[in-house]
C-alpha cells in the first residue's frame, strides 16, 4: 500500500483548505448578494403597501360636479377622478404639418435606409472575425465612421428627422389640466395607427416639401422612389392616442393639475392611472396586485441566487460539519434537495423579519414555520440510524466516545 509522507499530507491538506476557502468566499459573496436583494425587495414591498394604505385613508372621490370645480381646500389631498380626458388643441407635428383632428398624443416614427454592419465569427480553420455589410431600414443611425471597413459603406452623418412624440396642449379632465404633468401624460400609451391621411402641401419648408411624397395611407417618404430606396432615404409613419379617452386617476391635487401624492410615512409617491372608469377601491386593489406580482418575481430570483450560493457552499459546509456536529445535522449531505428547502427558509426568515412591524401576526407565523422546519429536521437527524446500526439520538455517550472516528481519505495512510 502506498504511503503518504508527512510533507505530502500537509501539502494536500493545504491545497484542499485553499480550495474550500475559495469556494467559501465565492459562496458567501453570492449569498450576501442574494440576501441584499431579498431584504431590498421586502423593504420596498412593505413601504409600497404602507403608501397605498395611507392613500386609501385620505383619498377623496370626486363626482362629475366636483371635478368641474377646483376646491382650494383639497390642495395636496389625494383625489380620485374619473372622466373624459379631452384635447383642447390636438397634438400636431409642426415640422411636417401633420395635425390630426383629435389627438391626445401623436407619435412620429422615422426609419432611414442605411448601411448596417454585422459582426460574426469565421467558421474556417483560420478563425477570426468577419464583418458583413448590408442595406436596410433602421430607426437609429449607424455611424459609418465606426465601421471596421467604412469605405464604400458611408451613411449620412445625421437623420433629417427623428422619431418624436407630441402632446396636445392642454389636455383637460374636468377642471384639471393633465398636460402639466409628464408622468401622467406618459401613461396615455395605447397608440394606434392614425387613420387620417397626410398632405405634402401642409409641410412648411419648401425644400423638404419638394423631396417628400405621401407614403401609404398615413405617412411620408423622403426620397425619389419608395420601390428602389437609396441610402439616406426616410420613411415616416404616425400613430395617435385619440381624444377623448375615459380615464381614472388617483393623485394629489396641486393647483389646477394633478401630481404624485407624497406619503409622509414611507416616502413612496402615489400616482394611479387606469384606462376606463374604475372606482378608487378597484384602483388600489389593482395597484396592490401589481406590487405583489413584482415582489414574487424578485423573490423567485432571490431564492434561486440563494440556492446557487448554498450549492457553492455545500462542500465547505460539510468540511465545517466534521468539527461542528450541529452544521452536519442541519445540512446532512450536500444534496440540492436539502439546499432548496434551506434557501426557501432563508427567504421566509427575511420576509418574516421585514413584515413584523407592518403585520406582526404574519411575521410571527412565518417565523414559527421556520422554527418548526429546522426543529423537525433536527429530530429526523437524531432519530436517523447510522451506518453502525444505532440511532444517533439514543447512542450511549461512553460507547460513542470509544467509537473510532473515520477521518477523511486525505489522512489515511
Amino acid at each position: 500500500m502506498a504511503r503518504m509522507f508527512p510533507g505530502s499530507v500537509h501539502q494536500s491538506f493545504g491545497n484542499q483548505a485553499l480550495i474550500f476557502a475559495v469556494r467559501a468566499g465565492a459562496g458567501m459573496l453570492v449569498l450576501v448578494s442574494a440576501l441584499c436583494l431579498l431584504i431590498w425587495n421586502e423593504v420596498n414591498v412593505v413601504a409600497q403597501h404602507q403608501s397605498l394604505d395611507s392613500g386609501k385613508r385620505h383619498t377623496v372621490s370626486f363626482g362629475v360636479t366636483m371635478m368641474n370645480e377646483i376646491d382650494p381646500s383639497r390642495e395636496g389631498t389625494p383625489v380620485h377622478i374619473t372622466g373624459d380626458a379631452v384635447a383642447i388643441k390636438s397634438a400636431h407635428d409642426i415640422v411636417l404639418g401633420v395635425t390630426p383632428s383629435q389627438a391626445l398624443r401623436l407619435a412620429r416614427h422615422v426609419e432611414m435606409y442605411q448601411w448596417i454592419e454585422e459582426v460574426s465569427s469565421s467558421s474556417n480553420d483560420a478563425g477570426g472575425t468577419v464583418f458583413t455589410y448590408t442595406q436596410g431600414w433602421q430607426t437609429m443611425l449607424h455611424p459609418s465612421d465606426e465601421f471596421h471597413d467604412p469605405e464604400g459603406h458611408e451613411n449620412p452623418t445625421a437623420m433629417l428627422f427623428t422619431s418624436e412624440q407630441f402632446v396636445a396642449t392642454p389636455i383637460q379632465l374636468g377642471a384639471y389640466v393633465l398636460s402639466n404633468n409628464d408622468a401622467i401624460i406618459q401613461k396615455f400609451n395605447w397608440f394606434e395607427d392614425m387613420e387620417e391621411g397626410v398632405s405634402v402641401e401642409h409641410i412648411p419648408n419648401e425644400t423638404i416639401r419638394n423631396r417628400m411624397q405621401v407614403y401609404g395611407s398615413n405617412g411620408f417618404y423622403y426620397g425619389d422612389d419608395p420601390s428602389s430606396p437609396q441610402v439616406g432615404d426616410l420613411r415616416i409613419t404616425y400613430q395617435i392616442v385619440t381624444s377623448p379617452q375615459t380615464v381614472s386617476i388617483i393623485a394629489a391635487q396641486v393647483g389646477n393639475t394633478l401630481a404624485p401624492y407624497q406619503t409622509f410615512r414611507s416616502g413612496y409617491p402615489i400616482l394611479l392611472f387606469e384606462r376606463g372608469s374604475l372606482s378608487a377601491f378597484d384602483m388600489y386593489d389593482n395597484a396592490q396586485g401589481t406590487i405583489i406580482f413584482q415582489a414574487w418575481k424578485n423573490r423567485m430570483v432571490g431564492i434561486l441566487i440563494t440556492f446557487s450560493a448554498l450549492l457553492i457552499l455545500a462542500q465547505p459546509f460539510l468540511f465545517v460539519g466534521t468539527c461542528i456536529p450541529l452544521v452536519r445535522v442541519i445540512i446532512g449531505t450536500a444534496d440540492p434537495c436539502v439546499m432548496l428547502p434551506i434557501a426557501l427558509m432563508i427567504e421566509v426568515v427575511v420576509i418574516a423579519i421585514t413584515w413584523l412591524a407592518y403585520q406582526p401576526f404574519l411575521g410571527l407565523m412565518l417565523l414559527a414555520i421556520v422554527v418548526g422546519y429546522f426543529n423537525n429536521r433536527l429530530q429526523e437527524a437524531r432519530n436517523a440510524p447510522t451506518s453502525e446500526g444505532y440511532v444517533v439520538g439514543n447512542a450511549d455517550e461512553s460507547e460513542a466516545e470509544e467509537d473510532e472516528v473515520e477521518m477523511p481519505g486525505l489522512f489515511k495512510g
